[in-house]
């Protein structure tokens, strides 16, 4: 049996995924310099800019929010907790969940992750005109409703 593959039909996803590696890749070089993967920082800069003005973040919402499953939420709060980022308590509102907070050393960090972010997204957009990057973030948000009701077209 023949299979035949066309290189050029799946250029796009080649290159989207190819993007998504080298980024993770220089996420999670830069944050080993404060014991944190790509992952984990995720999780702390959610905290960090929904924990203001809400009573309580449990990890459902964690889960919801990056698009985890429960597992894989619990293994990164737990080694956030062993590294000192977040903090757990029971909830007020309901005893099955666990509130999450961000301590004062992930706050401390915030500052850094940030300016990596925004250094990481000039120089990846470097040579783009501003018309171009609006362009680019335009159809990005196209694919990505696409891609989201491919599940709903089936």
């Amino acid at each position: 049996m023949s299979v035949s593959f066309d290189p050029g039909k799946a250029r796009t996803l080649r290159l989207i995924r190819r993007i998504n590696n080298a980024l993770i890749k220089n996420r999670n070089k830069h944050l080993a310099n404060y014991s944190l993967t790509a992952a984990q920082s995720d999780i702390i800069v959610y905290l960090i800019r929904n924990y203001e003005g809400k009573d309580e973040i449990n990890q459902l919402d964690i889960q919801k929010h990056l698009q985890l499953s429960n597992p894989t939420v619990s293994g990164l709060l737990n080694r956030l907790e062993d590294k000192g980022f977040i903090t757990r308590t029971s909830s007020i509102k309901d005893a099955r969940y666990n509130c999450v907070k961000p301590t004062q050393k992930a706050l401390d960090q915030t500052a850094a992750m940030s300016n990596h972010v925004f250094s990481t997204e000039e120089s990846m957009l470097a040579g783009l005109s501003p018309d171009e990057r609006n362009e680019l973030v335009r159809l990005l948000d196209i694919v990505l409703a696409n891609v989201e009701n491919i599940d709903d077209e089936k």
